[in-house]
């Protein structure tokens, strides 16, 4: 008995229940809903923090494009407005237009267009022994010849949309050889001829061959050749050109065909 009486003396005063246990176990599992609870939140809220920035860049890309595209086409459309404002502006003043109607005015018509006229001076001789008059005469004989060209003659090709224009054309010709001055170096009448008739036909003998010596000295001569075509190219591009004075860009080429 008495050991019995020791014995629940060492016994704690107070001896945990199921029941507290039970309480326990149910207090711990509540903290672990609540941590998962909020681990889970934390998990939702970070997922909708990444959603949310990605619609946000993605927005923001699209919203980015749309003014870049907004802002290329507007821009474009003020370009293209301001040009044709600017186009047709000058269009008024200065009568700007892609496409032109070249004129050749009366160029077609002008069969002689005079270029260039030469000088040249012959020595015509006599000796008594070729005519009846027995008469020796020297003469110095001035002349002058035109050069013309044929403006009926050329063909012409005319290219409107590139502002061009080609005339060919024949060489010039030389034409119009006259006598401008006459001088007797030595006159000599053995016979003391008294008929003016041979004195007359020797004169006019010694002008015609004038007239022949000169043309072929004028013909024959390259370098007054050479100025009569370069006189006719510079003036017939002259004269395409103050037919078209609104077309200050106009090229006028000239060829020769002969």
């Amino acid at each position: 008995m008495s050991n019995y009486l020791e014995t629940v003396k060492e016994l704690p005063e107070k001896i945990p229940s199921k029941k507290s246990k039970s309480k326990i176990s149910a207090s711990k599992k509540t903290s672990i809903t609540i941590m998962s609870s909020l681990i889970l939140i934390l998990l939702l809220l970070a997922g909708s923090i990444m959603l949310i920035r990605g619609g946000i860049e993605a927005g923001a890309s699209a919203l980015i494009n749309s003014y870049n595209a907004s802002y290329n086409t507007e821009k474009d459309s003020s370009y293209q407005k301001l040009y044709e404002s600017a186009f047709d502006r000058a269009e008024k003043n200065y009568h700007v237009s892609n496409t032109v109607i070249i004129s050749l005015g009366d160029m077609e018509e002008m069969q002689k267009l005079e270029v260039l006229t030469a000088n040249d001076v012959e020595f015509i001789t006599e000796d008594r022994d070729n005519n009846t008059g027995n008469v020796t005469a020297w003469l110095e004989v001035e002349g002058q010849g035109t050069f013309v060209i044929d403006l009926k003659a050329a063909e012409y090709v005319i290219d409107n949309d590139h502002r061009y224009v080609l005339v060919r054309i024949p060489n010039p010709e030389l034409t119009n050889i006259s006598i401008i001055r006459t001088t007797k170096c030595l006159f000599s009448d053995d016979w003391k001829n008294e008929d003016y008739r041979e004195g007359v036909n020797l004169a006019i003998k010694q002008r015609n061959e004038a007239s022949l010596q000169i043309q072929k000295a004028l013909l024959s001569n390259q370098y007054i050749f050479s100025n009569a075509k370069d006189v006719s190219v510079s003036m017939i591009r002259n004269l395409v050109k103050q037919f078209n004075p609104d077309i200050p860009e106009l090229e006028v080429e000239v060829e020769f065909i002969n």
